[in-house]
């Protein structure tokens, strides 16, 4: 079973696993429709990976971004799938692919598609667009 973010609570943890297993199935069964619309293979990519978002600026505010921890589920040349307990609303997000590294390799990335799954995950596609620094 792959590590969880620490964030998830046990409930969560076990949720998200069988959120991930059950989107493995659905994709499997729809895999030749899909393979024809994508430009770059996907492979299977379970981890814990660290999500940034730049926060809009507010006067007296001084922090800058938040960042949390997410369950990846696949990856591609272009890009990244993973999965959250929590609606986002920022497109432009930075993402690292190997947090416990160090450095770890970071990521400018853009949020193509988001959908609410079950158990009130959302599942998040990602289009990385530049490597980054942290």
């Amino acid at each position: 079973m792959t590590t969880a973010p620490a964030s998830f609570n046990g409930k969560q943890i076990r949720d998200a696993h069988r959120i991930l297993d059950s989107l493995d199935r659905m994709d499997a069964r729809l895999k030749i429709h899909y393979d024809r619309q994508r430009r770059h293979e996907r492979r299977a990519f379970r981890a814990v990976v660290t999500v940034r978002i730049a926060l809009p600026e507010v006067p007296g505010c001084d922090v800058e971004s938040r960042e949390f921890q997410a369950l990846a589920r696949d990856i591609s040349c272009g890009g990244l799938s993973f999965i959250h307990p929590e609606r986002l609303w920022s497109n432009e997000i930075r993402v690292c692919l190997n947090p416990e590294a160090t450095p770890g390799t970071w990521f400018r990335a853009e949020i193509v598609r988001a959908r609410p799954v079950h158990d009130g995950f959302h599942e998040y596609g990602v289009r990385l667009i530049e490597r980054a620094s942290g």
